[in-house]
């Protein structure tokens, strides 16, 4: 009657830690798929903002285009005007050397430019300050054009960090989809063995001592451990008791001398074969403090 009673309190034990570990998990699959959707909101952000700095560069490059091409016919304009007042000044000089008739000479051999032109040198000067004008305006546009480029070397860089962060998150979130797998399935082969009898040396399936229990449940979910607890204990990385989730191992004795090991059901709470005369059972840790614990996953 007492071990009904037991059977019947330690069942209900485990219903509630069940219970427990699965809103546990369901809360962490929640908070690890928040932060790639925060990155994916992010990377569809840059992706806008590269499209915007595309047409922004765009632009810039046609008023640079049209302003080259302003500026090459003014220096045309400038050249040409040049040009008639060499044309003008010479023929000005040949007059003054040989009277009307060097003038008719030039009228005849060089262009057609009339005696006088006073007009001309104020032309040349209109197109010199456009020229001016247009030379600071080009050099505006390629400062800008030139912070746009870095604007755009600078979202590429981000979008660059931002793929490689989601790529390790995914890969991150991968393994630790498998780990939680693994962990509720070493926990779900654990719970099968309750109620089994500790027998010093027995590996299952019918009896168990510690080690035993261990390897047996690991072997059952295709993962390969130590039998014995010192061989255990090596198996992953020290971390707290406090720090043990479902799956990692409860360890009792110093490194390198542990006596005792169980399966952590995470919440305070493992599974172990305890000693000879008893079962396979769950027990709190605040009952059967551990000294230290393994994460194998």
């Amino acid at each position: 009657m007492k071990q009904q009673t037991f059977f019947s309190q330690s069942l209900l034990f485990l219903l509630i830690l069940a219970v427990t570990f699965a809103g546990g998990i369901s809360a962490w699959a929640e908070e690890s798929e928040e932060k790639p959707a925060a990155l994916s909101s992010r990377f569809d952000l840059i992706q806008e903002e590269k499209k915007a700095e595309g047409v922004k560069l765009r632009s810039l490059q046609s008023d640079k285009e049209i302003v080259t091409e302003k500026i090459k016919e003014a220096q045309a304009s400038i050249t040409k005007i040049r040009l008639l007042n060499e044309s003008l000044t010479v023929s000005q000089k040949l007059i003054n050397q040989t009277g009307t008739k060097a003038k008719e000479t030039a009228t005849l051999t060089l262009l057609p430019v009339p005696a006088s032109n006073p007009t001309k040198d104020n032309e040349e000067t209109v197109y010199l300050n456009e020229l001016n004008s247009l030379k600071e305006e080009l050099a505006a546009i390629k400062e800008a054009e030139k912070e746009k480029l870095a604007e755009a070397a600078d979202l590429l860089a981000e979008e660059k960090r931002i793929l490689l962060e989601l790529s390790v998150l995914e890969e991150r979130l991968d393994k630790e989809n498998v780990s939680s797998d693994l962990r509720s399935q070493i926990v779900s082969a654990a719970q099968k063995e309750l109620g089994k009898p500790y027998v010093y040396g027995a590996s299952g399936p019918n009896a168990f001592d510690c080690s035993g229990l261990v390897q047996y449940v690991f072997n059952s979910v295709g993962l390969s451990i130590g039998r014995t607890t010192v061989n255990q204990e090596t198996a992953g990385n020290i971390i707290s008791v406090s720090e043990a989730m479902a799956g990692d191992l409860v360890f009792w004795g110093g490194h390198g001398e542990t006596y005792h090991v169980g399966i952590s059901l995470g919440n305070g709470s493992f599974i172990h074969a305890p000693v000879p005369g008893d079962v396979v059972q769950v027990t709190s840790v605040s009952s059967y403090s551990p000294n230290f614990a393994v994460r194998v996953l």
